[in-house]
């Protein structure tokens, strides 16, 4: 692992063969999850208190897997097409069901669960969505995009009442849940006419629900910023470093995005412009938590580390600038 100023590293684990999927921090928890592929792990988040335990095996690799919020819940598709759900325990997550929706010829591409854990948004080949209600497992909605491409990525509200969602046809749509239409559309790959794609493949609403945030992918990777309200797509400066992942900072106030080469960049989301840029690791950073007073950040990469940094000064530091 590679240090870095202003970010103190307060301990790392690796936990192979996989890369980091997925890392949650539970709310009011001194604890976080990831997944690997193969396997969860719970740690704790205090250096002095430092201890990682298996919670889940998987009895083969699974493609998608992600978190609730909370943590309480856990999902993943397998070869079968099918999601599997999970639920958190005393001593790890117990299987609960197997939901069966999808077109079983066809892989489940994108997973997404709602801010309150209590829904869950899962697309495929074909356009295919579904929204599910946990942990009944209940189908509330069906639908199918406009375009019927593969659904890429997914994202819904903080309010619960929209869903974006991202296709390989480079076309990304607001799904008004309630309403069973698509309200909005916006085509990523008119940002990039010398590229024939420009595939949103991480989705995530800012703050309100104003906008959407979005990694776009083609000849190269791109961090977008898009206004559904007046069309408008724009570009986050990133210096010329390549995104792979990214979350929010501060309620929304900075967006820290993880690159292909193992850096970090501090972004602020409403000006696009590149704050800050560290190196953590060698490798692609595939995943970023932070606790609610970004106080602490956890990162996962390719390599299946973990590190845990203390963040507070860094961003006492970048809002001090």
């Amino acid at each position: 692992m590679i240090g870095a100023q202003t970010l103190d590293l307060l301990f790392s684990f690796r936990t192979p063969p996989n890369y980091i999927r997925d890392i949650v921090i539970p709310p009011n928890k001194s604890i976080f999850y990831c997944s690997s592929g193969e396997h969860i792990v719970k740690s704790r988040l205090n250096k002095k208190k430092f201890k990682r335990k298996l919670e889940f095996r998987a009895e083969e690799p699974y493609y998608k897997s992600r978190f609730s919020p909370d943590g309480k819940y856990f999902v993943y598709t397998f070869k079968d097409n099918c999601l599997y759900l999970y639920k958190r325990t005393l001593t790890g997550y117990r299987f609960l069901q197997k939901l069966e929706g999808h077109d079983k010829t066809q892989s489940v591409i994108s997973l997404c669960f709602s801010p309150d854990g209590k829904r869950l948004l899962s697309g495929g080949p074909q356009g295919e969505l579904i929204l599910w209600e946990i942990p009944s497992g209940k189908q509330l909605r069906k639908m199918q995009v406009p375009d019927r491409s593969t659904v890429t990525a997914l994202a819904l509200s903080g309010n619960g009442e929209k869903a974006a969602i991202g296709t390989m046809n480079s076309d990304c749509y607001i799904w008004t849940l309630s309403a069973d239409t698509f309200s909005h559309s916006v085509h990523t790959g008119d940002f990039s006419p010398g590229s024939t794609l420009q595939v949103p493949s991480q989705l995530a609403f800012t703050e309100k629900d104003s906008a959407v945030m979005m990694i776009v992918y083609g000849g190269s990777k791109t961090l977008l910023h898009w206004n559904p309200a007046n069309g408008k797509l724009s570009a986050m400066k990133t210096g010329g470093f390549i995104p792979n992942c990214f979350t929010f900072a501060r309620q929304g106030r900075y967006l820290v995005a993880g690159t292909q080469k193992g850096e970090l960049l501090f972004i602020d989301p409403r000006t696009g412009t590149l704050l800050k840029h560290l190196s953590i690791a060698s490798v692609p950073v595939t995943s970023l938590a932070l606790t609610p007073d970004s106080g602490i950040l956890v990162s996962g990469d390719e390599e299946g580390y973990v590190s845990v940094w203390n963040s507070q000064s860094l961003f006492l530091q970048l809002g001090a600038e």
